[in-house]
């Protein structure tokens, strides 16, 4: 429907969309739909996606790395999940070496 045709006057000639997933957003941009953010490694590996505002910061962003409390009693499941923390944190050793049952429960309480 055309915006001439809505019963709300259009504020600017900018039609806004949003969507509450981020793979129909990300499939709106790769189609030439607008523009809009993305992890910058996702978007150099995207062809046709190109960079738009250089000059901008890029925005932080806080993850988190959960598991259920359960999981962390398996030996191969806490090795996995310490060398992604620390991989995540920049941290990672040349050789990952088992850490101490003590430092294994920091945080746990």
């Amino acid at each position: 429907m055309p915006i001439s045709s809505r019963s709300k006057p259009a504020a600017s000639r900018w039609d806004v969309s949003t969507t509450d997933s981020h793979v129909v957003g990300w499939e709106m941009l790769r189609r030439g739909l607008g523009i809009g953010g993305m992890l910058r490694e996702v978007a150099a590996a995207t062809p046709g996606v190109q960079q738009v505002l250089p000059e901008l910061p890029p925005i932080p962003v806080p993850y988190w790395l959960c598991t259920h409390r359960e999981l962390c009693t398996s030996r191969r499941i806490r090795v996995t999940f310490d060398l992604l923390a620390e991989a995540l944190a920049g941290e990672l050793p040349s050789r990952a070496a088992p850490r101490s049952a003590a430092n294994n429960q920091r945080g746990q309480r």
